[in-house]
């Protein structure tokens, strides 16, 4: 529906960087940013994920998120989730 003839498309991908385990974060040495905000707001995103998994996705959402979907994933190319799940391991017997 965007596509417009004459313009030149690439594909893209999101790269997420700096991506650790909660015991392994490092502050700024001079940065404003605190242990105790952090660990009240690591609450307020599990409260968040915790309800939203209980009544439904985007049950609770942030208010800079936008209340309106005007997009959604496209899943044509959906691959099994063999890897997420182990209920869906495939199991190969040898006879």
């Amino acid at each position: 529906m965007i596509y417009r003839q004459g313009y030149h498309y690439s594909k893209t991908g999101v790269f997420f960087s700096q991506i650790v385990p909660q015991s392994a974060l490092q502050f700024d040495l001079f940065g404003d940013y605190t242990l105790a905000e952090h660990v009240k707001k690591t609450r307020l995103m599990c409260v968040i994920d915790l309800l939203n998994t209980w009544f439904g996705r985007d049950t609770l959402f942030l208010g800079a998120q936008g209340i309106a979907r005007e997009w959604e994933m496209r899943r044509t190319m959906l691959s099994p989730r063999a890897v997420t799940s182990w209920e869906e391991i495939m199991v190969v017997h040898a006879d």
